[in-house]
């Protein structure tokens, strides 16, 4: 079964995790399938307002880290923040795709236990007793307190480096996405070439730069690694083994650039839609320009969108527009009242058509300069003024 991306299963720890790459593009992932690419697609669909919740969280985790290399006396003050901080991280995260198949649960728990009441209270009572006597009471319950401190520094620093590298792979993917729908590739080959265009250019090599942040952690406890072993396979449909490979990730930033890389290997490659500009996954030799989603607007998948439609939707939008448009209302009262004044004969017929197009110049200044239509339309519509500026041409 492919997974749910309803599921509400995430017994599969974020920072320590396996994914099986088997035949034919897939990829296991605890009880769950997927096509290689499906995660990189819901990376790309992260939203602006995301990524940078992402990154705020990590810059605020890797600042907190750093607070706490400061004097034992002055960890208690942050012990709420970072808790809070923790807690919040772990709720947000937990509802962006993909990561509802991940488990978040161990980073709160370590942080209610590292940043404790009881820690707090025992760093005030110690932080009292040295500065009063200048000696440390119970040496075994500093050791057990600074050990807590290193573990929670650990938790933030994997923290920092998981929200970090979402928010700038997210960028350096639509970025790259963006780029190979401008260049319309579709073959392994196209892409290939499409990947290396990108690398090379000034953009795509700012990006880049921007996105590698390995350099923060360079003196850390945390480290990037991934180890692979092959292992043996059932097929469940042709009931035969065969060797598939094992992928063991400590941090879920290193699975989504293999997982990425493999499914462009694999000729899987993401593609934005024309019709809701979302991300979506092409699996196949046939592209498409639009994807299989249903579209609220339309009321029909995005692939059923025909250009009568998008046409009509503009029409009617448009008509919409007009109607609560009070610029609008004065203009076509004007047109009308134009209209039976050449029907009576009150004006020749060249002077109401230059009257006309007096009145549409001026409804078009008022559309574009708001000054304008707040303090002269108005007056220049009146019809007395219309059909003198009408006469002042034609002579």
């Amino acid at each position: 079964m492919f997974g749910d991306e309803t599921a509400e299963k995430s017994s599969i720890k974020y920072d320590g995790f396996t994914v099986d790459f088997l035949k034919d593009g897939i990829i296991r992932l605890g009880e769950n399938e997927f096509k290689l690419g499906h995660f990189g697609c819901d990376i790309c669909n992260i939203s602006k307002k995301q990524r940078a919740n992402f990154l705020f969280f990590g810059i605020l985790s890797n600042d907190y880290n750093l607070k706490l290399n400061k004097k034992i006396m002055r960890y208690s003050s942050l012990f709420t923040d970072i808790k809070k901080l923790v807690n919040t991280t772990a709720y947000v995260v937990k509802k962006v795709k993909p990561f509802i198949f991940f488990d978040f649960t161990d980073i709160v728990i370590v942080s209610n236990d590292v940043f404790s009441e009881w820690v707090e209270t025992n760093i005030i009572d110690m932080s009292g007793h040295i500065e009063k006597t200048g000696e440390i009471l119970d040496y075994n319950l500093m050791g057990l307190i600074n050990r807590k401190i290193h573990l929670g520094k650990s938790m933030l620093e994997k923290q920092s480096f998981f929200c970090k590298g979402v928010a700038c792979f997210a960028l350096l993917m639509k970025k790259f996405i963006d780029f190979i729908v401008e260049e319309d590739c579709h073959t392994k080959d196209e892409l290939v070439l499409c990947a290396k265009k990108f690398i090379s250019s000034q953009e795509g090599m700012a990006i880049i730069k921007e996105s590698n942040f390995d350099y923060e952690y360079a003196d850390s406890t945390f480290h990037s690694r991934v180890n692979s072993i092959p292992i043996i396979v059932n097929d469940s449909k042709s009931n035969k083994q065969y060797i598939a490979r094992r992928m063991y990730f400590n941090n879920i930033v290193d699975f989504l650039l293999v997982e990425w890389i493999e499914g462009m290997a694999q000729g899987h490659y993401i593609w934005k839609c024309k019709i809701c500009g979302k991300y979506f996954l092409i699996t196949s030799p046939n592209h498409r320009d639009c994807c299989d989603g249903f579209n609220e607007e339309y009321n029909t998948k995005c692939e059923n969108v025909t250009t009568e439609l998008i046409v009509a939707k503009r029409n009617e939008l448009y008509r919409h527009k007009r109607k609560n448009n009070p610029l609008w209302h004065t203009r076509n009262l004007r047109c009308n009242t134009i209209r039976k004044n050449k029907k009576l004969g009150k004006y020749s017929e060249a002077v109401s058509d230059e009257a006309r197009k007096v009145l549409d110049e001026r409804y078009y200044l008022a559309e574009k300069d708001e000054f304008y239509a707040d303090f002269h339309f108005g007056q220049d519509v009146i019809l007395e003024n219309i059909y003198e500026e009408a006469i002042k041409r034609l002579k």
